[in-house]
C-alpha cells in the first residue's frame, strides 16, 4: 500500500522552486534539484500529521501540475503522497458533490442546496458540510413551511416538472410567481427524520445553539406526525410504515407509479428496516439537542 498522509486544514506554502533549475521543455532537471526536507518546511510548522511531500509541486508521481496548485487539492482537505491518485481521486468526489449545488429562488428568499430534494441534500451534506459556506438557507426554508400535523415537504420543483401533480392539495404548495412548487410525494416515508439529522449535523458543525433551539419544535412535531399518523405509522406493531416502494426511491411496482406517488386505500404498506432505524437516530439525535438546550450538555459526540 502506498504512503499516504491527509492534512485536513489550509497551510501556508513555502516558496516554489527556483526556476532556473527546470527545463520545462524536455522535463528534465539542468543540475540536481535542492534537497528539502519536508518536516522543515513552513507547511508542516505546528502539524500534528506533517506533509511526506512537499507541494506546490511541478510533478507528484505521474500527475504533472501545471497550474500554481496540484490538481489533487480539495480544500479545505489535501491528500498527497508520493504520487497524485489519491488526491485526485478526493477530488472527483469533491467536484461531483459541487456539481449538484442548486440555487433556487422562492418566496422572497435565495436557497442553496445539493440537490433540491430533503433526503439528497441531507446525504450529500456528509460531504459538502466541510467547504459549503450556505448551510441552512434550504434546510431552514422546509422547516419554515411544515403542514399544520407536522409533516415536512420534501423538494422545491418547477411548476412544468410536474412532480405537484402527482399528488393532492394537500402535499403541495404551489408559488406561481417563481415558478415553483413545495411538494411532498406522499409515499416517501424518511423525509422527517432525515430532516432532523439534517438539523443536528448542522448544530454539530456550526455550534449554534440558538438556532438549534429555535428549531426544535418543528422537528420535534414532525417526529411525532411520523410516529402517530396512520400513513405513517402503524400502531398495532410500533413502527414505521410505507407503501411497498423499492428501497426508498419514490415508486411501487404497479401500474400507476408513474405519474403518481399517492397512498392509495388498500396497498400494501409494510414497514421498513430503515425508516424504523432512521426514526430512532433521529429521537437520540433530538435527546441530544435537548439536553444541550436544558442543562447545557449535549452529551457524549457519537
Amino acid at each position: 500500500m502506498k504512503r499516504m498522509t491527509v492534512m485536513m486544514a489550509v497551510v501556508s506554502m513555502g516558496s516554489a522552486l527556483a526556476a532556473d533549475i527546470y527545463d520545462k521543455t524536455d522535463l528534465t532537471w539542468k543540475s540536481r534539484p535542492p534537497t528539502l526536507d519536508p518536516l522543515a518546511l513552513k507547511m508542516n510548522a505546528g502539524a500534528k500529521i506533517p506533509f511526506l511531500r512537499p507541494l506546490p509541486a511541478w510533478r507528484n508521481g505521474k500527475a504533472v501540475c501545471s497550474a500554481r496548485n496540484n490538481p489533487e487539492w480539495a480544500m479545505p482537505g489535501v491528500f498527497t503522497g508520493t504520487d497524485a491518485d489519491l488526491g485526485l481521486f478526493m477530488k472527483t468526489l469533491r467536484d461531483t458533490i459541487a456539481e449538484n449545488r442548486r440555487l433556487i429562488r422562492i418566496g422572497g428568499r435565495t436557497l442553496a442546496c445539493n440537490h433540491n430534494w430533503v433526503r439528497d441534500h441531507t446525504h450529500q451534506m456528509k460531504g459538502w458540510c466541510h467547504w459549503e459556506h450556505d448551510n441552512t438557507s434550504f434546510l431552514d426554508f422546509i422547516l419554515d413551511h411544515p403542514r399544520a400535523d407536522g409533516m415536512l415537504y420534501e423538494m422545491i420543483k418547477q411548476l412544468d416538472d410536474g412532480h405537484w401533480r402527482m399528488v393532492e392539495d394537500t402535499s403541495r404548495v404551489l408559488f406561481p410567481e417563481d415558478h415553483m412548487a413545495l411538494v411532498r410525494l406522499d409515499l416517501e416515508a424518511d423525509v422527517e427524520y432525515l430532516a432532523v439529522e439534517a438539523a443536528h449535523r448542522y448544530w454539530r458543525m456550526s455550534g449554534d445553539n440558538a438556532w438549534m433551539a429555535r428549531r426544535l419544535p418543528v422537528l420535534e412535531r414532525a417526529i411525532n406526525y411520523q410516529t402517530s399518523d396512520p400513513q405513517r405509522w402503524n400502531a398495532k406493531y410500533g413502527l414505521c410504515i410505507r407503501p411497498f416502494t423499492i428501497d426508498t426511491w419514490d415508486f411501487v411496482p404497479t401500474k400507476w407509479t408513474g405519474g403518481d406517488r399517492r397512498i392509495h386505500p388498500g396497498e400494501p404498506m409494510p414497514a421498513m428496516h430503515g425508516d424504523n432505524t432512521g426514526v430512532y437516530q433521529a429521537m437520540r439525535q433530538l435527546a441530544a439537542m435537548n439536553r444541550r438546550r436544558t442543562t447545557g450538555s449535549g452529551g457524549r459526540r457519537r
